[in-house]
């Protein structure tokens, strides 16, 4: 019948899917190991959807045959680090309950229901002058990286003002009605705020508060 017909396409794109991503690990790792044979530094990176061990997902349980946490997935990267490649985030961080990605259902980022399935590695060579890999607190894409984005917000600033003292400089879209992005861009000197209509309310209140605390 048509449900199972349905059942069936579902597994079989899955199952390509996940054979994909197999076979990219398969192909990656001797290119890499290539260029540090070669005598250079490598950083891996990037979202290899894959949570390598039972730290690395809130719920590993209920998830080891679901693709990102399969047996056959956690070991290639288990190759990768018997080949001399370090997980630079672990390096610094053993603690549990940190992730990289969250389903956008069920509140599962406000409940910090999530996955660490985001990496770099590094070759061995290069771990010694590696300083810390960290995962950002707030999301950057909800609200503003100050010492990232920000940085580059102030240079730009400082720039467009040498030029024109009565530069009018402001920013538009989500980050405008974050309550944190708002005290943000009233810090550094910022004009205005923009934002969709529903976080209007959100954002008159942050920047009449952010006003008063003056």
């Amino acid at each position: 019948d048509r449900s199972s017909a349905a059942s069936d396409v579902y597994k079989r794109q899955n199952e390509d899917r996940l054979n994909y991503k197999l076979d990219f690990y398969d192909s990656l790792l001797p290119i890499i190991n290539d260029n540090v044979e070669n005598g250079h530094n490598v950083i891996v990176t990037g979202d290899w959807n894959t949570a390598h061990k039972s730290i690395d997902l809130a719920r590993p349980k209920e998830n080891v045959n679901t693709s990102g946490f399969m047996p056959i997935e956690r070991e290639k990267i288990d190759e990768y680090i018997s080949h001399g490649w370090v997980d630079t985030f672990r390096l610094f961080h053993p603690e549990a309950n940190r992730y990289s990605w969250w389903t956008y259902r069920f509140g599962a980022r406000q409940r910090n229901i999530g996955w660490r399935i985001d990496y770099f590695f590094t070759n061995e060579g290069l771990v010694d002058i590696v300083e810390d890999a960290d995962i950002l607190e707030r999301d950057p894409f909800a609200s503003i990286d100050r010492n990232g984005v920000g940085e580059f917000m102030k240079i730009g600033l400082s720039k467009g003002r040498s030029t024109r003292k009565d530069l009018k400089v402001g920013i538009c879209g989500e980050h405008g009605g974050d309550p944190s992005s708002i005290e943000f861009c009233h810090q550094i000197g910022l004009d205005y705020v923009s934002c969709s209509p529903f976080r209007v309310p959100i954002a008159r209140l942050a920047a009449a508060r952010v006003a008063l605390s003056k």
